[in-house]
This record gives C-alpha cells, sequence and structure tokens, in this order.
C-alpha cells in the first residue's frame, strides 16, 4: 500500500490556477442629445428647431389656434446663426408696423442662443428667415410651425 501512496503521491500536480479573463468593458454609448437639441437633419428640420425654441423662450408673446383672417401685423425677419448659436446680422426683411417689428427682434433676441446648427453650417454664419404672424393683441405665432390655415 505504501507503494501505490507513494506512486499516486508522485503523479499528483499542483492544480494550475488560470487568472481571471480580463475584463472587457463594452464601448460607451455615444451620448445622445437633450430632446430638442439634435442634430437636424435639413434646413427644414433646423428651422423647426429654432422656431420651437424661440416659442419657448417668449411663452407669453404666443398665442395659439387659428389664425385670424386678417393678421394685423406681419414682420419677416432675416438673420445669421453661427456654430455656437450666437444671433447676428438680425434685421426686418419686411414690416409697416414698427411695434410688432421690435416685438419680434426682442424675441429673437430673447431666445438667443439657438440650437447649433451643426453639419448645416457651410461657413461662418447660416442665414435665416422667419415670419411673425401677429393678432391684434401683439402676440405672434411663427409662419414655420402655424402650418396651414
Amino acid at each position: 500500500m505504501s507503494l501505490l501512496a507513494g506512486l499516486l503521491t508522485s503523479c499528483y500536480r499542483q492544480p494550475t490556477v488560470l487568472p481571471p479573463p480580463p475584463v472587457t468593458r463594452a464601448p460607451a454609448p455615444a451620448p445622445t442629445p437633450a430632446p430638442g437639441t439634435r442634430q437636424a437633419a435639413n434646413l427644414d428640420d433646423y428651422k423647426i428647431q429654432v422656431a420651437r425654441h424661440i416659442v419657448a423662450a417668449n411663452p407669453k408673446q404666443i398665442f395659439y389656434g387659428t389664425l385670424p383672417p386678417m393678421l394685423p401685423a406681419i414682420v419677416v425677419l432675416d438673420f445669421t446663426i453661427d456654430s455656437n448659436g450666437n444671433i447676428g446680422n438680425l434685421r426686418v426683411h419686411r414690416s409697416r408696423d414698427e411695434d410688432a417689428s421690435s416685438i419680434a427682434m426682442n424675441a429673437v433676441r430673447q431666445a438667443e442662443p439657438l440650437p447649433r446648427p451643426g453639419a448645416l453650417l457651410r461657413g461662418r454664419h447660416l442665414a435665416v428667415t422667419e415670419t411673425f404672424l401677429f393678432n391684434r393683441d401683439y402676440q405672434f405665432q411663427l409662419r414655420t410651425l402655424a402650418g396651414p390655415q
């Protein structure tokens, strides 16, 4: 028996302990932009983002629902937006009402900075035009969001 025990003991090897496999982590998911800040697919999509941003920044100046049959004032603004959403070259393109023009210009300034144009920016600035449709109380809807009436 002692021979058998000696044979068994001589054949015994210490088990090899393998190190644990390296921890592989999945790549971190790409950050998702906050709602309303996703990159616009095209200029029309971007103009909708800008219009919603202006509306959100000026809630007391907005009216909802059907436009009146005769709009007391219509103001068309031209402005540029840089890569950071800053407004430049804000000017009245068309208007017959100075008060409505002031309200429209202040509404755009109040919304600064606007959403960043991202890949839509081909130079230093992106040119945008927006039309403000006023009711008799000098509240407005933006043409980009008003839809067919």
